[in-house]
C-alpha cells in the first residue's frame, strides 16, 4: 500500500476509533440530560474534567515524550523501548490514582456532593488508574502504526461499557458512582487483555532498572510537557469550575450540554493528531519540508472543511435536537452551540500546529505559551462573564485560541523549523 493510501486508511481507523469513544461520551452526557439531575451531571462533568486532566498528565509525563523519541528509532528498538515504559505507567497510574481519591474525598466533605465522598474516592481513584493503564495501550499501538488495533481494543472498551451502562439505566441506578465504577471496570478488562503482549515483549530482558533508564533519557522532554499539559488543561477546562463558581451548577450544565452537541468536531482534531504525530515526527527527521508543508495545508482545509459541514447540519438540525434529546431544561443553548462551533473552528487550526510543534519537540517552548496565555484566559473570564454569563467563558476561550493560533503559525513554527535545520 503506497505511503499516501496508508495515511488515509489509518486516518479513517483513527476517525472510527474517534467515533466510538466520543459517541459513548456523547451517550453518557445525553443520558445524564435525560435521566438525572443538573446537579449530578454538573458533578460527573467536573469528575470527567478531573479524568482528562490525570490522562493528559500521563500522557505528557511518558506517552508524548516517548512518542517524540520512539518514532525515529528502528523497529526493533522501538518496540523495546515501548515495552520497557509499561509498568513505569502503571506505577504512575498507581500514584495519579492514589492524588485523585485523596482529593476527591477532602472535596466531598468540603462541598455537598450528594454522594458517598468515600465510594466517591475510591471508585474514582479507580477509574483514573484503569484508564491510564488502557491509554498507554493506545500510545503504544499508535507508535506502531497499528490503529485498526486500536480501534478494536477501544471497541471491545465501548461495547463492555454499554452493556453495563444499559443495566444502570434498566434498574434506575443512573449515578456518578455507579458510572465512574462501570468506566473503571471496563477501562481494566481492557488494560489487561492489551497490555500481555507487551509484557512478553520485554520479558526477557524487562527489569525496572531498564525502565527507570529509558524514563530518564525522556525526561528532558517530560518535564516541560508535563508542566505544559497542566497549563493547557487548566486554559481548556478551567470554564468548568468558574462557571459553576459565578454562575452556579446550573449555568455549568448548560455550558456543558451545549458543548456535548459539538463532540464530533473535537473527534475529529483528536483522530487527526493521533496518527499525525508519528507522521510528523518522520518527516522532520528525514527534513522532507515540501512533503510536510503539503501535508499540513491538505489537513488544515480538510478538517475545517468538515467543521463548517458540521455546523451546518447541526443548525438544521437544532429545532428537533432540542425537542427530542435535550428537552425543556436545556431548551435555550442555541446561542452557547453557535459560541461553541466558533470556539473548534479556531481550535482545530491551533490543534494542527501544536500537534506540529509537539513533533519538534519544543515542550519547554509550548510550556512558557501555555504561561502566558492562562492569565489572558482568567482575566477575559472575570471581565466577560459578569456581563454576559456563560457566554462569557466561551467568548473568553475562543480569544486565548486565536492568540494561540496566530503565535503558533506565525512565530513559533519558523523558529522550530530553523533549530532543526541546524542540527
Amino acid at each position: 500500500m503506497k505511503q499516501k493510501h496508508l495515511f488515509l486508511f489509518r486516518s479513517v481507523a483513527s476517525i472510527v476509533d474517534q467515533v466510538l469513544l466520543s459517541g459513548l461520551n456523547f451517550a453518557i452526557g445525553i443520558a445524564l440530560i435525560r435521566y438525572a439531575s443538573k446537579e449530578t451531571y454538573g458533578l460527573y462533568s467536573q469528575l470527567f474534567a478531573g479524568s482528562l486532566l490525570a490522562t493528559t498528565l500521563l500522557g505528557a509525563l511518558i506517552g508524548a515524550a516517548l512518542t517524540t523519541l520512539a518514532t525515529r528509532l528502528e523497529p526493533e528498538k522501538r518496540r523495546a523501548l515501548v515495552a520497557n515504559n509499561l509498568r513505569v505507567q502503571w506505577a504512575a497510574s498507581m500514584v495519579f490514582a492514589l492524588f485523585a481519591g485523596i482529593g476527591v474525598s477532602v472535596l466531598s466533605f468540603i462541598t455537598v456532593l450528594g454522594e458517598s465522598p468515600w465510594l466517591l474516592a475510591i471508585t474514582f481513584g479507580g477509574f483514573i488508574f484503569t484508564s491510564g493503564c488502557r491509554e498507554y495501550c493506545r500510545t503504544a499501538f499508535f507508535i506502531e502504526s497499528k490503529t485498526e488495533i486500536v480501534v478494536i481494543l477501544d471497541a471491545i472498551f465501548v461495547c463492555t461499557t454499554i452493556i453495563g451502562g444499559s443495566c444502570l439505566l434498566w434498574l434506575g441506578k443512573i449515578t456518578t458512582i455507579n458510572i465512574i465504577s462501570i468506566l473503571s471496570l471496563t477501562n481494566g478488562i481492557v488494560a489487561i487483555i492489551y497490555s500481555l503482549p507487551l509484557f512478553k515483549i520485554s520479558k526477557n530482558e524487562m527489569a525496572w532498572k531498564k525502565s527507570l533508564i529509558n524514563f530518564k533519557e525522556m525526561w528532558s522532554l517530560s518535564k516541560w510537557a508535563l508542566s505544559g499539559s497542566i497549563i493547557g488543561w487548566t486554559s481548556n477546562n478551567s470554564y468548568l469550575y468558574l462557571a459553576g463558581g459565578f454562575l452556579g451548577s446550573f449555568a455549568l450544565a448548560d455550558v456543558n450540554a451545549s458543548r456535548l452537541l459539538l463532540i464530533p468536531i473535537s473527534m475529529l482534531g483528536m483522530a487527526w493528531s493521533k496518527v499525525a504525530f508519528p507522521v510528523f515526527g518522520q518527516m522532520i527527521a528525514e527534513k522532507k519540508w515540501m512533503q510536510l508543508k503539503k501535508f499540513l495545508i491538505k489537513s488544515t482545509l480538510a478538517l475545517e472543511g468538515l467543521t463548517v459541514f458540521y455546523m451546518v447540519m447541526l443548525s438544521l438540525f437544532l429545532p428537533w435536537l432540542s425537542v427530542n434529546i435535550l428537552g425543556e431544561k436545556y431548551k435555550d443553548i442555541s446561542d452557547l452551540i453557535i459560541l461553541w462551533g466558533i470556539y473548534f473552528f479556531v481550535n482545530i487550526a491551533r490543534n494542527v500546529g501544536g500537534t506540529l510543534l509537539f513533533s519538534f519537540g519544543i515542550y519547554r517552548t509550548l510550556f512558557w505559551q501555555g504561561v502566558s496565555m492562562l492569565p489572558v484566559l482568567f482575566i477575559c473570564c472575570l471581565v466577560l462573564m459578569p456581563n454576559l454569563g456563560a457566554k462569557g467563558a466561551i467568548c473568553a476561550m475562543i480569544i486565548v485560541e486565536i492568540l494561540e493560533f496566530l503565535i503558533n503559525w506565525i512565530y513559533l513554527f519558523p523558529r522550530a523549523k530553523r533549530g532543526q535545520l541546524s542540527i
